[in-house]
């Protein structure tokens, strides 16, 4: 399988005790695995996971906007050129 690239969209094995079958936006690609993140429902903010390479599917799409939080926590829209350093 090939790696995913930064602002693809991957779904976590489904057997993942807390976010199995949840899709995620990655952010950052290494050797053994990736950092993602979901969209927080109602709360703001992310839900950051490194998953390791196997654990997750990639679904084949891309994010067009990738959220992250300002230096004041609030919720930014940025480009799919931006990502989270």
């Amino acid at each position: 399988m090939p790696l995913p690239e930064i602002n693809d969209i991957v779904q976590v094995n489904p057997q993942h005790p807390m976010f199995g079958g949840c899709l995620f936006v990655v952010t950052e690609v290494m050797e053994r695995k990736i950092l993602a993140y979901t969209q927080g429902f109602n709360q703001g903010g992310q839900a950051y996971l490194l998953i390791k390479h196997g654990d997750y599917e990639p679904t084949g799409g891309k994010a067009p906007w990738v959220v992250r939080n300002d230096d004041e926590g609030d919720d930014v829209p940025t480009t799919n050129t931006e990502v989270r350093k």
